[in-house]
């Protein structure tokens, strides 16, 4: 029995059956419907972690010995893979985008530049365009410059401990700044980020360079981390008693309401940031016993669902409408699958 095969009888027998049906907006509840999974693995195959993945370009971190990982480019089309950078030096976070003239762009932080030590904290942003080998250092000043965003032309990222944030224009090379803001996250030509001081949520729009509040929280509650596609963003929401809860937002809704995909439950011993989502489909890690589970909701029909133990390395996130995971060093893609 082949490797694809047997993923997909063993997603037929740990996938969960539909347990909640959760009232979207304007949606009526689907009850008879179930969800399984099918594995593709691919022949793409990489040691390494911090995976990003747009279409068919890939990008990660390796394991260095020496926890300095460098960062690393593929192609899951050609199966090209190079090293974007090779100066031992510490990096992080990468992420892959492509450009408006269709070329793939790495993004990452970089501390070549600085010691190691405990006393020095400064990180840069550099991008590297594949096609045309060319390396840039996007930030003009010395600072923690973390957590970058991709998306077209448009590279946006974050500096601590002030929360600056910063856009970077790939088209006419310009810098521009954002104001206090963090972790934010470019898609579809906005910027969703999280306020400086409050748990609340806000938009930026590039074109008009408005900004709006989407989520306005009571002080006792507050976004912990979130996931933005450019239409629909989904987040664990947390109140002062350590109760979170998942939930989820259509900002291109009439009237934008959020929507609790989950019950609010204590904070336990082990959490998990990982959570993504794509026009179809919400998930997010859950610990259930001594097992770690892939759980997710339809976001069309409104049915939440359980698609069975997953290692938390494995978690990549959507690609598309396919769940991306790296299991034993390979490439896979989980199709959701529904039936009625």
């Amino acid at each position: 029995m082949n490797r694809v095969v047997r993923k997909w009888l063993v997603g037929i027998l740990v996938a969960g059956l539909l347990m909640v049906g959760i009232a979207l907006p304007g949606q009526q509840v689907s009850a008879a419907t179930t969800y399984t999974f099918k594995d593709e693995v691919t022949k793409f195959t990489f040691k390494g972690g911090l995976v990003n993945i747009s279409g068919s370009h890939v990008v990660w971190r390796s394991r260095g010995t020496t926890g300095a990982g460098q960062i690393y480019y593929g192609n899951t089309s050609t199966g090209k893979t190079l090293a974007v950078t090779k100066h031992g030096k510490l990096t992080d976070t990468p992420v892959v985008g492509i450009n408006g003239r269709g070329e793939p762009i790495v993004v990452w932080a970089d501390k070549r530049d600085y010691s190691t030590g405990e006393s020095n904290f400064n990180w840069d942003i550099y991008s590297y365009n594949v096609k045309t080998q060319i390396e840039t250092k996007l930030n003009t000043d010395t600072g923690q410059h973390r957590i970058p965003s991709i998306e077209g032309n448009y590279i946006v990222w974050q500096t601590n401990p002030q929360y600056d944030m910063h856009l970077y224009d790939q088209v006419n090379g310009t810098l521009t700044d954002l104001g206090r803001g963090r972790d934010p996250i470019v898609r579809n030509g906005r910027i969703v980020y999280k306020g400086e001081m409050d748990g609340d949520l806000y938009e930026y729009v590039i074109s008009s360079g408005s900004t709006r509040k989407i989520l306005d929280l009571p002080y006792t509650s507050y976004v912990e981390r979130f996931v933005f596609n450019g239409n629909q963003a989904l987040w664990k929401q947390r109140n002062l008693d350590q109760y979170g809860k998942n939930v989820y937002l259509n900002l291109d809704a009439v009237n934008p309401q959020p929507t609790d995909l989950t019950l609010p439950v204590m904070q336990g011993k082990s959490e998990y940031r990982q959570m993504s989502i794509s026009k179809r489909y919400a998930v997010w890690l859950e610990t259930s016993g001594d097992k770690v589970m892939l759980m997710g909701v339809d976001l069309e029909l409104g049915n939440a669902f359980n698609l069975g133990a997953i290692k938390v390395a494995q978690f990549v996130g959507f690609n598309g409408e396919k769940l991306a995971l790296v299991i034993d060093d390979k490439l896979v893609y989980r199709n959701i699958v529904r039936s009625n």
